[in-house]
């Protein structure tokens, strides 16, 4: 077995963003979760009477494992992301992001960031090189 990889943060550009010119790509920084979060979301999915919530768990993956956001614009004018300092606190000292932030970001990508996240645990450190290259 090797060891799964621990790191701080790594890029993440959308499939839909992937045939644009580098300095027009939206870019999600993201890191790996922490045990106590992956705990935290895996108890979110047994749910009540065993349904799964999956709309919760993109979210609050969101919350948890994305770190900031790079060159997202409307037009010309960027989107500034911000957490609610005022919100409640989530598994590893993590403020959720404004929702207002959060609903910029198209389900299809939160979904594909989301998977992507939560597949980061899995990966050896070999395969991190691989994705950063």
């Amino acid at each position: 077995m090797k060891p799964a990889s621990i790191f701080k943060e790594i890029d993440y550009v959308c499939l839909c963003d992937r045939d644009l010119k580098k300095e027009e790509q939206t870019v999600f920084v993201v890191g790996s979760l922490t045990v106590e979060q992956e705990a935290y979301l895996d108890d979110i999915a047994e749910g009540e009477a065993g349904t799964v919530k999956y709309g919760t768990i993109i979210l609050e993956t969101l919350h948890m494992g994305l770190k900031k956001v790079k060159n997202f614009k409307d037009g010309n004018k960027s989107i500034k992301f911000e957490r609610d300092e005022k919100g409640p606190v989530m598994p590893g000292d993590v403020h959720p992001w404004k929702t207002e932030c959060m609903q910029r970001i198209a389900l299809k990508e939160r979904r594909e960031i989301c998977t992507f996240i939560r597949g980061l645990s899995a990966l050896s450190e070999e395969e991190l090189k691989n994705l950063r290259s």
